[in-house]
């Protein structure tokens, strides 16, 4: 049973409009990171990341930031070069 509306899965917008109102108000990334972990559990999420994906001179870098992930995975992604063909990762470097 979800807290939110007392109904398993609760109300979805009502989430996301929290969850935004939430992550206005932190001020770290750990702050950011707990503000988002039961919105995205709540959806079946178990392994989440928010990332930087270019240095400041505006080199193509894959930085996480936040999340919850496994470390070992972060290793095998990073050093395999997954960065440079993930579907996520390519249209932030044009949309950020």
């Amino acid at each position: 049973m979800d807290h939110i509306g007392g109904q398993p899965g609760g109300d979805i917008a009502r989430r996301a409009f929290d969850t935004v109102a939430a992550i206005q108000r932190v001020h770290t990334l750990e702050e950011l990171n707990l503000a988002v972990q039961d919105s995205f559990r709540a959806l079946g999420f178990a392994v989440w990341v928010g990332f930087d994906s270019v240095r400041v001179d505006g080199i193509p870098d894959i930085r996480l930031l936040f999340g919850n992930s496994h470390d070992a995975w972060r290793q095998h992604y990073k050093e395999n070069g997954f960065d440079q063909h993930d579907a996520m990762i390519r249209p932030s470097l044009s949309t950020n």
